[in-house]
């Protein structure tokens, strides 16, 4: 009997340090939760500050109740709209910078042929994979629109299309 009455005593011991450390883990918890609502309620104490001027605090500007267990802090609110953040351009790196003057660059090239075929009147051919192209011909691509063949290797076209340089496939058999 001693040794059952030592067992329930522990056990009652062990309970007790359980719940203890629970209520100090809840005690804990409401004393963040308590910390978080007040730097919340400064915050925007604060940007309500900086939104209406002194004059308009001193008018009958409608105001907020914030409660926070047992504390009621009144908060001024303005029901002006709040002005548009303006987005900051972002910065371009070296890599896109230059990424852009080549497409750009592209871009007149083929402009500058196909304004030159149309002069000479040159119908391009439509583009199949299984004919055979020369370089520095106009073809007709079904998605890709309007483009120049810059070169011919190994049955593999080098095309200028107006959105950059695209590589097709001649001569296919299959």
């Amino acid at each position: 009997m001693a040794k059952n009455k030592a067992a329930s005593k522990k056990a009652k011991a062990s309970k007790t340090k359980k719940t203890a450390k629970k209520a100090a883990k809840k005690v804990a918890k409401k004393k963040v939760a308590k910390k978080a609502v007040k730097k919340a309620v400064k915050k925007a104490v604060k940007k309500v500050a900086k939104k209406a001027p002194a004059a308009k605090k001193a008018d009958a500007a409608p105001a907020e109740e914030v409660v926070s267990k047992k504390k009621t802090k009144t908060v001024v609110v303005d029901d002006a709209p709040a002005p548009e953040k303006k987005k900051k351009a972002k910065k371009k790196t070296k890599k896109q910078l230059l990424e852009e003057e080549k497409l750009d660059q592209i871009g007149k090239k083929w402009a500058a042929l196909f304004r030159k075929s149309q002069k000479l009147e040159v119908k391009p051919k439509t583009y199949s994979m299984r004919e055979e192209y020369e370089a520095k011909t106009p073809i007709q691509h079904k998605v890709l629109g309007w483009g120049y063949i810059m070169s011919n290797k190994n049955d593999r076209l080098e095309v200028l299309f107006k959105d950059g340089i695209r590589f097709l496939i001649s001569n296919y058999k299959g």
